[in-house]
Order: structure tokens, then sequence, then C-alpha cells
């Protein structure tokens, strides 16, 4: 197992090993194979734990290990090859090499040029050989003099990819082989790969996929927006592979190329070809590639994507050993092509502040790399972890913009940044000198891609970035769709842009699509250039005050669940619409139907907030529209036990109801006001209030409407004390509640029904009903309000009073580490816990947010304890 070390550089001795012709062994016999291979992992780890070895990466048949000194690593590796010998003999080899050096450990793995050192000099060594760079021998030379002895000078040797030439040596050890050919440097195959200035950060994940899909075809392209790093990529993949391809590895950098014409010349370039006048240079470059194995790598293909896609077509027919690997915005579309769309870098949660959990982010990596070279007194700490990943968050870990962003550290502090990113496209300008325009800026970048656009797909992304995370096309076609750009012209541009990389298909969801911040960000600037930001703002406010509106009366009933998700889905569209009103009375209108969606997943502040601004904003609303607004903030503000406010929202919203003579909404609001002299303790005036409204929809069937009356009347005899009333409203409702599928009521009801059993002493039955209240928590709200009802279980399994937790509860228990509740952090518990860690923990808990005092020997009676918990659990 790994040992646990801090995410910050160490200096450790790396052991890389590798089997010799295992490609032609697993061909000859794969059972045999298996068997050597399987004996060979089992000593490997059997002697790396022997030698305090840490396996860390496996990558084909061999292995990278860390040791703490370099003589340890080095007796590993001896003992490693002793032990093949005498098994083996020469029959099945391996190499092994030692290379020492600073590294930087994080999330279970190292990175550092002595690792990379290491996997170059791989290369190089033959079967049985232990090679050694020069610092590991020198360092196994100071704690061991006598080992000098056994040390062989091979000479100095330039690495691929290496600037600084290596000197190496090899360990000759008793029982070993000793004479070996020279090391295979001079056989090194030929290519143009430019050498990077900056290290490659992370993306170890795409570059091994890369790889193996071009095991597999011919001709890959990766895909992706600017500035996401996919010249970086297939630089780092043909480094990788050039071993792999005698005739080398070519790249071609078609960015310079304005003419498509001109793209065979800038190949032959490339391949050091002469043009011949008396000849077609196609077939001049066709005879070149023909006989040779080699990768070509074509970057930056989308803006003589025709020209490309002929010349790479007649390559894949006439040459059979050329690979080829493009990159593009854009696939080639030609048979046998794999096109592969890059990632941006990975990101950590908002939640996430710990500069060691989020160094294990790539996008957290490259910024600090690239800060830390600016200003290199910059350190990623807890204080400014927060603010470095909101910055790369805003960026979508586009590579391009965080180097941009990260140039800025020597003149401005994070914050200064940060505040900056709200004119991302005027602030991000400090890229290389060398660098073409478009790699200069963000805004260059993205100006490039909107030029190879045709004008319905420029006409598209401006009028798409009025949405937020993500959009239908059926949302896109009601929102876009006019007579300049019909339907059928809005799939076509869709398909463009989703093929051009400006939009990505949803991961969750095949039906979705989404757009980076920073695209939809530049298109809202077209759009706004284009007079047009008005009109599709109303536009997509009315089109989701239609589906807020669809959706109101689903939110309880069969239907609720899915109802509910679809409107967390579309969420950030309906902040959008709500952020900036074009409309007052819309605005209303979608902000009152998604009440329900607001109380259920606990956006109580945002919402009471949305609603202040647009009653606010729109004074002269009609009056009933006004008064279901009012009663909308009424609700949340009692929700969040703000009861002053709560009760003058109401009072005013049943006065507008009643001089617009709505006697239906008048006993809504008598219900309402009842539910909130419950909550001020004036029990009399709450169960006047609900019996007026429960004998208008006795009169007037409105089930709906119903369960909702005699679940607060049930509620009111309780918390008054009449239990055996209670009980027989709440089992009233309980059935009513099922027969309609309202799943909200449901629960609620059994949480109360159990609340009356623990009163009445019927421990088993509290907690079936608490247990099943639970469930159906979990169903409609997910993991929000899980914390309160847990508590409670739990607090009655220390208190003795009911049996071990059921497996419904033990599964709640697991989410406790990611719920945080608006009105509550519930206590976090790990399956290890004991008893007391598990009493302690409810103790803590009662006090800090039941206000609860819970002294060690003298535990408040359990009827007192569930009468605190009562006001919270309602």
């Amino acid at each position: 197992m790994a040992r646990e070390l801090d995410p910050k550089l160490v200096t450790v001795t790396f052991l890389c090993t590798d089997i010799v012709g295992s490609t032609r062994l697993w061909q000859e016999n794969g059972a045999l194979m298996r068997e050597r291979l399987a004996w060979h992992d089992a000593r490997v780890h059997e002697l790396s734990a022997r030698y305090q070895g840490d396996v860390f990466k496996a990558r084909g048949d061999g292995f990278f290990i860390a040791f703490p000194t370099a003589l340890a690593a080095r007796d590993m590796a001896v003992a490693l090859q002793q032990a093949l010998f005498q098994e083996f003999g020469e029959a099945f080899a391996i190499r092994t090499v030692l290379s020492t050096g600073e590294a930087q450990y994080r999330d279970g793995d190292y990175f550092g040029l002595a690792l990379s050192r290491a996997a170059r000099v791989l290369e190089l060594s033959h079967g049985m050989q232990l090679v050694l760079t020069e610092t590991t021998a020198r360092l196994i030379e100071e704690a061991e003099p006598a080992a000098a002895t056994q040390l062989k000078d091979l000479g100095t040797q330039q690495l691929r990819s290496l600037e600084r030439p290596e000197r190496l040596y090899q360990f000759v050890a008793q029982g070993l082989p000793t004479d070996f050919p020279p090391l295979a440097s001079a056989s090194l195959p030929p290519h143009n790969l430019p050498r990077t200035l900056t290290t490659f950060i992370g993306r170890e994940k795409e570059c091994a996929e890369v790889e193996r899909l071009l095991s597999q075809t011919r001709l890959l392209t990766v895909l992706g927006a600017g500035g996401n790093g996919k010249t970086r990529l297939s630089l780092r993949v043909g480094d990788e592979l050039l071993m792999e391809y005698p005739g080398g590895v070519w790249f071609v950098d078609l960015a310079p190329v304005a003419d498509e014409a001109l793209l065979p010349r800038a190949v032959a370039a490339a391949l050091r070809v002469r043009e011949d006048a008396r000849a077609d240079l196609l077939e001049t470059l066709l005879a070149h590639l023909a006989p040779r194995k080699l990768l070509l790598i074509l970057d930056n293909c989308e803006h003589v994507v025709a020209a490309a896609t002929r010349f790479t077509e007649q390559v894949l027919a006439h040459c059979p050993a050329v690979t080829v690997l493009a990159t593009s915005r854009e696939a080639l579309e030609l048979f046998g092509e794999v096109a592969w769309p890059l990632p941006g870098l990975a990101l950590p949660p908002e939640t996430l502040t710990q500069p060691a959990r989020l160094l294990r982010y790539e996008a957290i990596q490259l910024f600090v790399e690239r800060a830390t070279a600016t200003s290199p007194n910059f350190r990623l700490t807890t204080a400014n972890g927060a603010s470095v990943a909101r910055i790369c968050r805003r960026l979508d870990g586009i590579p391009l913009a965080l180097e941009l962003a990260a140039a800025w550290m020597s003149a401005l502090s994070l914050e200064q940044i940060e505040k900056r990113l709200e004119d991302r496209f005027r602030f991000l300008t400090r890229g290389s000198r060398t660098a073409l325009p478009r790699q200069q800026t963000l805004r260059g970048a993205l100006d490039w891609s909107h030029n190879l656009l045709t004008d319905e797909e420029r006409i598209l992304w401006r009028r798409l970035s009025v949405f937020a995370g993500g959009f239908t096309l059926e949302s896109l076609e009601a929102v876009c769709s006019d007579d300049t750009l019909p339907d059928y012209a809005v799939l076509d541009a869709l398909f463009g842009l989703v093929r051009k990389s400006l939009l990505l298909r949803d991961s969750d969801s095949d039906e979705r699509y989404r757009i980076l911040e920073t695209v939809r960000e530049y298109g809202l600037e077209k759009l706004q250039e284009a007079d047009e930001l008005s009109t599709f703002r109303l536009r997509h406010l009315e089109h989701f005050t239609a589906l807020a509106e669809e959706a109101e009366p689903h939110l309880r009933g069969p239907e609720q669940k899915a109802w509910l998700d679809r409107l967390e889905t579309e969420h950030p569209n309906l902040r959008a619409a709500l952020a900036k009103p074009q409309n007052g009375e819309l605005s209303l209108r979608l902000a009152k139907s998604i009440l329900w969606f607001w109380l259920i997943r606990e956006y109580l502040v945002e919402g009471h907030n949305r609603l202040t601004e647009l009653l606010t904003a729109f004074p002269d609303a009609p009056p009933l529209l006004r008064a279901h607004a009012l009663r909308s903030r009424g609700s949340l503000a009692m929700n969040l036990h703000r009861l002053p406010e709560a009760k003058a929202d109401m009072e005013q919203a049943l006065e507008l109801f009643a001089a617009e003579k709505d006697a239906a909404e008048v006993a809504v609001m008598q219900g309402n006001l009842g539910t909130l002299a419950s909550d001020e303790h004036d029990y009399d005036k709450a169960h006047l209030y609900l019996e007026q409204s429960l004998s208008y929809y006795r009169l007037h069937p409105h089930p709906q409407r119903l369960v909702s009356i005699l679940f607060n009347l049930g509620t009111v005899q309780m918390r008054a004390g009449h239990l055996d009333d209670a009980e027989a409203i709440l089992r009233e409702n309980l059935v009513l509640s099922h027969q309609l599928k309202d799943g909200l009521t449901e629960l609620y009801t059994l949480n109360n029904l159990g609340i009356i059993a623990l009163e009445c002493g019927r421990s088993s039955e509290a907690l079936a009903l608490l247990c099943q209240a639970l469930e159906l928590r979990i169903d409609i709200e997910g993991e929000t309000g899980l914390g309160m009802v847990t508590n409670l279980l739990y607090l009655l399994f220390c208190l003795n009073q009911i049996q071990a937790p059921s497996a419904t509860l033990a599964r709640c228990i697991g989410k406790l580490e990611t719920i945080r509740s608006q009105q509550n952090t519930p206590i976090a518990l790990s399956e290890d816990d004991r008893y007391n860690r598990i009493q302690e923990s409810v103790q803590q808990n009662l006090a800090e947010h039941y206000h609860v005092n819970v002294v060690e020997g003298t535990l408040l009676p359990l009827q007192g304890l569930v009468k605190h918990f009562k006001e919270y659990l309602l």
C-alpha cells in the first residue's frame, strides 16, 4: 500500500521495469506467458514489500516503484533480476532502471523529471541489465564504497525529449550476465517533434487512451475547442510512441497554412522531402511515405479541413504502414476514422478547498505550475485554495485560458484576477509573443473558431448563449428559430457546432447539449453586437415560464419526482430567466409556479430573494398575480422561520384574494395562516383558520388541497397535545395522500405519525413509520433533508429505545457526509464509529442545532427530546 506523503516535493529513487519482447511471448504461447507473468508480478510485490518500496503504477507488463533510498531500490532490482534468471534463464527477461531525484507525490502517484528520465533510459537498456542514472550511482557509491567496483560506466547518452544528456552506469551483480551490447540511443527513430519550454500537466488518462486507439486505427482525430490542449497532447503522444515507429514521428503544423492548395507543401517541409518541379508534389510525398512505418501528426486541420481530408485519404490508401493523428475542431469524416473528443482539464467541486485534495485536479495543477513559474513565491494554501478553484472553474478548465490567467500572477493578486475575469476576453491577452495571434489571447482563439463557421452557425451560437447549464433540441428550436433561422436551419447549425467542438453532448443525457461558459460569454457579446440580446432573453423567459407552468400541477402527485428532477436539470435556465427579467408579468408567473420546487429542494433563500426583487421591481403587477407572489414569498419566509415577514405577506395576499372574490384562494390562505399560527404556538387560532379552510374543501372537493389542509390540521392537533385527534386526522390523510401518490405529503404524514407513536411509547411502530418516511425522503428530495430524521433515529438508538439501525437507516448514514442542508448540518458518521462516538456526535449535534443540553449521565427523558425535535422535523 502506498505510503502517506505530503503533496510536495520529495526525493525518491524510482525503479522501472519492463519485460523484453512481451508481445512476441504472448503470441508464441499465451498460456505460458500468463503463468510467467503471474509469477513475475507476485515476486515484484513480494520484494517491494521487503525493501519498503511503493508500487504506485503498472504500465503494460512493467512496474514503477518508489523507494526512500537508492540502496533499497538497488537491492530490490538485483533480487528481482536474480529470481527471474534462476527461474527462467534468458527465456523471460526484464529491463530495470534506477533514477533518483525530486518528485511531487499526490493522489497515489508521482510526477517529476526523475521519473521521466527513468522511463527514457528504460527504452535504451537490454534484458537482464540494471542501468542507473549518475545521481543514483553516486548515492550508492557514497552509502556503500565497495559498490564502486560493481559500477560500469556506459557513457553519456542523449535521452529522448530531455535536453540535458545523462551519464549512465550499469550495476554488475553476482549471478547475472555482465556483457551487453551498447545502449540503443544511436537507433532512435527520426522525428521533428519540437521541444516544449513548459511541462506537460496531467492528461495521463487521455494520453493512454489516445495511444490505445492508435493501436487499433490508422486515423485518429482528436477533437476539441480552441485552447483545449490538442496540440500539446498530440506532441506528448508522439513522443511516447516514437520507438513504435521506425520511420519516425512527424509533426505538421497546419495553422499557418492560409491556402488549402499549400497543404502538401507544408507536409513536405515537415518530412524534409524536396519538391521536384518535374513531378506532382502529392505523388512525391506518397512515394516517400509508402515504404515507411511512421506516425504523421496533422495539427490544426479545421481551417483547411477539406484539403486535409483529401490528403489523408490518399495517404491511407497508398501508404499501408502510415498512421495519421489529426487534431481539429471537426472530424475529417473519412471511412475508418476514430473521432475522439478531448475533454477539458479535470475541475474540483465547489466545496473543495484543501490544497492536498485540490492538487488532484489537472486544472489546479496547471494553474499552480504556471503561476509558480510567473511568481516563484506563489504557493497553493488553504487560504487561497477556494479562489484558485473558482478561477479554474470560471475558465472551464481550458488550458489556454488558465495559462493566460496565471501569467498575471506577477502583477496581480488572485482576488484581482478573479474580479477581472468578468471581462475575460479583454483581460486574458498576455500569451507568448512567439505564438500565433489566436494562441496569444482567449478572444483570438474564439475569433478563429467564429470565422470558420457558416452564417447560420454564427447566428445560432450567439442566440443559444442565452441558455445556461445546457438545453434540449426542443428548447433550442423554441427559443432560437425564426424566419431568419427556421427549425431545419437550427438543426443543421446545431450539427455544425457540435461537429466543430463548440457544443458538447451532455455526458448525463443524450438529449441535452451544453456549452462552455467561456464560449457562452463570447456568444453573448456577439448577441449584443447584433442588437438581439433583449429579444432572445425575452424568448428564453417565455419558454421557461411555459415550462414552469406546465410543471406546477405535477409538483405534488404521482409525477412529482420526474417533474422535480426536470426542473432541477433546468435550474440554471430558470435562474438565468429570472436574473434579468424582461417582463414583470412573465417573471412573476415563472417564480410563483416553481414555489414547490424551491420548497422541496430547499432553495429557500434563493426563492425568497428572487421574489422580493420581482415584487419590488414590478409593484403594478395584476392584483391576483401579486397575491400569488406574496403567498409564495410568505411560504418561503415561514420555512425560513421568518414568521413576522411570512405573516405580513400572507395577510396581504388574503386581502387581495378576498378583494378579487377568489373564494378558493381565500381558503388556501386560511390554511397557510393556520399553519403560521401553529408555528407561533397559537393553536386555537391555527385550529380556527384550518377548520374554515377544511369546510370549504369538504364542500368544493379538491383532493390535492384537501391533503394539505388535513396534514396541517393534524399537525396542529399534535403540537397542541391532542394526540388521539391528531392521529385520526393524519391516518385519514395518509390514505388520501397515498391514493393521490403525493409522496411529499405522505412522507411528512408518516413522519408525524412516527412522532405520535414515540410520544405514546410505541417505539417499534415509530421506527417502522420513520423508516418509511426516510425512504420516501430519499426518493423525492435526494440528499436534502435527510439529516433531521436520521439524527432522530440515531438518537433513539443511542437511548436504547429501538434496536440496531435498519438497513434503510444504515444506507442513509452513508449519505450524511455529502449533505449540507440550508437549515441543518447533520452529523457525519462512518461505519466504523463505535457506540460512544455515535453518542458523542448526537449529543454535540443536539446542542448545536436543536438547543438541547445533553450531559453525560443526565439524558433528558425521551418525550422531552422528541418535543424539541418536532419544531425542526415539521
